[in-house]
């Protein structure tokens, strides 16, 4: 699930199953809800940006929308959250590496919004911390 004008512009995600969702339209709970439709399958993935949009793996803050709130929420099934930063590093290579951190965020049943985005605040800045570090 990705901000709709951003999927536009990488239309490849259609083909992996990406839906849209614009913040800006009364369609927004459709998205939400399909969303977690999706999830009460136990066989499903969805990936979601929870910050609302694509930006730099390198901010220092990222800010987690109420989307992903109302989207564990509405989850009949169970269903395990995780987290992941990415981070694409070149260094002497012309071929880019991309460097996977995960974290647990646990599942929808002990699922507490402020408690995840601090959890993936503290994540981050670890992640980034340790990417300076990385092996090349």
């Amino acid at each position: 699930m990705m901000q709709e004008d951003h999927l536009q512009k990488r239309m490849f995600f259609r083909r992996v199953g990406g839906f849209s969702i614009n913040q800006k339209s009364k369609e927004v709970v459709k998205s939400l809800q399909y969303a977690a439709e999706l999830l009460d399958n136990p066989n499903n993935l969805v990936t979601v940006f929870p910050q609302g949009a694509l930006e730099s793996n390198h901010i220092d803050e990222i800010n987690i929308e109420r989307g992903i709130d109302y989207i564990v929420k509405k989850i009949k099934g169970d269903c395990q959250i995780i987290y992941y930063s990415a981070f694409i590093e070149y260094f002497e290579s012309l071929k880019p590496s991309v460097y996977f951190r995960f974290l647990n965020c646990g599942t929808n049943r002990d699922f507490d919004f402020e408690r995840l985005k601090t959890m993936i605040n503290d994540h981050h800045k670890k992640a980034l911390k340790e990417q300076v570090n990385a092996e090349h």
